[in-house]
């Protein structure tokens, strides 16, 4: 029985460094992140991966970004895409930490004031 709840103990210490470890993956996995909206502008192309795992008509692209929320806290966010995203496009990015979920084209006109202040729009 002691091993029992050593190996236990041993787990739960794990899962929780685990979902504490602010990773990427980690983030993707924790239920317990708060989901937020982040904006951003698109100033590099995307990283290739190859045709995409889920539609394999589909090519893949990583992009890496630092949004900012309606209060103009900064988040480093990655998102994968199925396309090359449009320079100089404005991104709402729905993300858990660092694991980007969502994420739609947006007018400028639609970012919050804190936000646009980040991104040099104001």
């Amino acid at each position: 029985m002691k091993k029992f709840i050593i190996v236990f103990m041993i787990l739960v210490v794990g899962a929780g460094v685990f979902l504490t470890s602010r990773s990427e993956f980690a983030d993707r996995m924790n239920p317990f992140l708060k989901r937020e909206i982040y904006y951003t502008i698109v100033k590099t192309d995307g990283k290739y991966l190859g045709q995409d795992k889920v539609r394999k008509e589909d090519k893949c692209y990583q992009y890496e970004f630092v949004g900012y929320n309606s209060e103009g806290k900064e988040q480093k966010i990655i998102i994968n895409a199925t396309k090359n995203l449009r320079h100089g496009a404005y991104l709402s990015i729905l993300s858990a930490g660092k694991s980007g979920k969502n994420y739609e084209e947006v007018q400028p006109n639609e970012i919050p004031n804190a936000a646009k202040v980040k991104l040099g729009l104001k």
